[in-house]
């Protein structure tokens, strides 16, 4: 699937180009054009017990950021920590800056003034681990940087992993609270149908009542005596004209 999916994206890298010469020429992709953009998600060991909830959730995040490219998503269990391995794919026609932020800022940073380049990929890299962060890390209470990097001692990293956790704690609950009003809304539909379905069952029976009682109207003293003979209180049922009574009514 990825490899029919990075030819077919190869394909659409050919452009027609019109030679010094005057004659039409297709161009290929160059031989080192990137293709594919990969990238893991890890989570810690010793909360393995989340772990599924967590890959489903990043999952979810980057089918939300990159649809279709996603081709591919790989869960490793075997390793130091679980994780997942993604995989990218340009749309045929798009650049490849679409599934690599880093690729299309330094591209961009190309054509401009100035040696920009390396700061540019740099910038829309960490741009993109922010995101990551945000969307997928933070909601579980993972820190956007180790101690180490932040160069944080022991004391301040805990107190930072508490932010952390009471951060993930509040997004939770907005979460919680969403789905609780999402299912309000939903149940209230559902009343509005069930109501709808009702009101129509009960003008069915009026209907049904009304029709009975001109039938019996209809009737002569003789067939009145024969129908009472073949269904017993049947007189009976269309004289209330097939009213149920007070204690059964729907209301």
């Amino acid at each position: 699937m990825i490899t029919e999916a990075i030819e077919t994206f190869i394909e659409g890298q050919k452009v027609s180009v019109r030679l010094k010469s005057g004659a039409n020429a297709v161009r290929k992709a160059r031989a080192d054009s990137p293709s594919l953009a990969a990238g893991v998600i890890s989570f810690p060991r010793d909360r393995i017990n989340e772990w599924p909830r967590f890959r489903d959730h990043a999952i979810r995040e980057l089918q939300v950021r990159y649809a279709d490219r996603l081709r591919c998503v790989l869960e490793h269990l075997d390793e130091r920590h679980p994780h997942v391995h993604f995989y990218l794919v340009p749309r045929p026609g798009e650049s490849f800056g679409k599934v690599h932020d880093g690729y299309e800022a330094s591209r961009e940073a190309r054509k401009a003034s100035g040696n920009k380049i390396r700061s540019a990929f740099n910038a829309a890299m960490s741009a993109w681990q922010d995101w990551v962060h945000e969307a997928i890390c933070g909601p579980f209470a993972l820190a956007r940087l180790g101690p180490g990097r932040s160069r944080m001692s022991r004391r301040a990293w805990e107190l930072e992993q508490q932010k952390a956790a009471l951060a993930a704690e509040q997004v939770q609950a907005s979460r919680d609270r969403y789905d609780l009003d999402r299912r309000r809304r939903q149940l209230e539909i559902e009343q509005k149908v069930a109501k709808s379905k009702h009101a129509d069952s009960w003008a069915d029976i009026e209907k049904t009542r009304n029709n009975l009682g001109l039938l019996y109207a209809s009737l002569t003293d003789q067939q009145r005596a024969r129908v009472t003979m073949e269904i017993p209180n049947a007189i009976e049922l269309m004289e209330t004209g097939g009213r149920l009574t007070t204690k059964f009514r729907p209301r």
